[in-house]
């Protein structure tokens, strides 16, 4: 009796964007059988004009075959663009004196999986938008892949952020105080919210929600209705799937249907909750030239001096904020003081110095035009690298956090 080895295939996941297949049959020579490829929807594959079709004859969509001298018998499948399916590639040699493998089959199926492609979006988030000159989500980042599948896709994201040009927010940006070069590993996250399912007491831990989906062990409370943070550092520290009730690190009341929002921050926590796997790299921070004004009129030994726009100018007290130009005073004794008196796009005041009681160390006199430069600046990009190891199963976001790198200024 004539025998059918098997079919070799690449049976790795097609992506969305389909592809070529080809396939080799070994067995001994004069083995029969018919081949078929079927979708999971039931199209079958048409093999001579390489199409999948709702209905087709005999001759079109099975192909009957003959091992030949060498004992193979080679060809190709080629698989459209598509939503997911899974496809099987089938070996039939009922009918024939032919038998499958060592033993009596005359049957065997190949499955081959095609995933739906899915859109994974890096984005810039801050809780503080109007310091900025437009929504820093505007540069938000798109990677697409197939839903569920190994990859490895690098993207290099690139994020270029401007400080807001108004009296209220337009103070600039110092250095970040964790440097311009650090992981970024704890500064991605993935967020989602749950409604809570009953009122909590001031004196329990415990949370009904709606839904789990998303939510893993080690995710942070971050806000409760809104922008309302929780008193203190909060964490998911179990969760009772059968109940839907989450164990939270502290004690924390809640009123029933208030929304919590939580967030996932690094790698780990990320492909927990979502099935996406990141390989996160460093971010470096490439601050924009220092801000530069001018002395609109001379001081006149005052420590008030009136400059022709005061946007960008801003003092710091994590990493200060210096200011230099020629003549300016500087007494050493005393408190130094440095501050933005009035703000204005092309006027405004700032003090530098103290007005020391008796003494006139800090009081100024500059020529008119003099350029003053402060240790500030207003525009910045940040750059990192990221690996998709995988795409998750669905559509998603995930954000940088730029309130945990951006150092603002303010005005006193």
């Amino acid at each position: 009796m004539a025998k059918i080895n098997g079919i070799q295939i690449n049976t790795n996941d097609l992506p969305a964007e389909g592809g070529q297949r080809y396939y080799t049959i070994t067995g001994t020579v004069g083995a029969r059988l018919m081949l078929q490829v079927v979708t999971s929807e039931g199209l079958l594959y048409n093999f001579e004009n390489k199409t999948f079709i709702a209905e087709a004859s005999s001759s079109e969509h099975i192909n009957s075959i003959t091992i030949n001298v060498g004992g193979t018998y080679s060809g190709l499948i080629s698989f459209p663009s598509g939503a997911t399916t899974t496809y099987s590639v089938i070996i039939l040699t009922g009918g024939f004196d032919t038998t499958i493998g060592n033993s009596t089959r005359k049957s065997s199926i190949t499955k081959i999986v095609q995933n739906s492609n899915v859109t994974l979006t890096l984005a810039v988030a801050t809780a503080t938008a109007a310091r900025y000159s437009s929504d820093p989500a505007a540069s938000n980042i798109t990677s697409v892949g197939a839903k569920a599948t190994a990859s490895s896709v690098i993207v290099n994201p690139v994020y270029e952020i401007t400080n807001a040009s108004s009296d209220a927010q337009g103070f600039g940006f110092s250095n970040p105080t964790i440097g311009l070069s650090f992981s970024g590993e704890d500064l991605w996250y993935f967020e989602t919210t749950e409604t809570v399912d009953g009122a909590v007491s001031s004196s329990s831990n415990l949370a009904v929600v709606d839904d789990l989906t998303d939510l893993v062990v080690g995710m942070e409370l971050t806000y409760i209705t809104g922008t309302t943070a929780p008193g203190a550092a909060t964490t998911i520290t179990a969760i009772d799937v059968n109940s839907r009730t989450l164990t939270l690190s502290r004690n924390q009341a809640l009123s029933d249907g208030a929304t919590m929002t939580f967030r996932a921050y690094g790698s780990t926590l990320i492909n927990n909750a979502i099935g996406c796997g990141l390989s996160i790299g460093t971010i470096s921070y490439q601050k924009g030239n220092n801000v530069v004004t001018k002395v609109r009129t001379d001081p006149g030994g005052s420590v008030v001096i009136p400059v022709d726009g005061t946007y960008g100018i801003g003092t710091n007290s994590v990493t200060g904020v210096f200011v230099k130009a020629p003549g300016l005073r500087r007494d050493n004794s005393g408190d130094k003081v440095f501050s933005v008196n009035s703000v204005s796009s092309s006027a405004g005041e700032i003090t530098v110095g103290d007005n020391d009681a008796g003494t006139t160390g800090d009081q100024q006199t500059l020529p008119v035009g003099l350029p003053l430069e402060f240790s500030s600046h207003v525009t910045a990009k940040l750059n990192t690298t990221i690996t998709v190891t995988s795409y998750p199963d669905a559509n998603r976001t995930i954000n940088l956090d730029l309130d945990k790198i951006v150092n603002h200024n303010t005005a006193t």
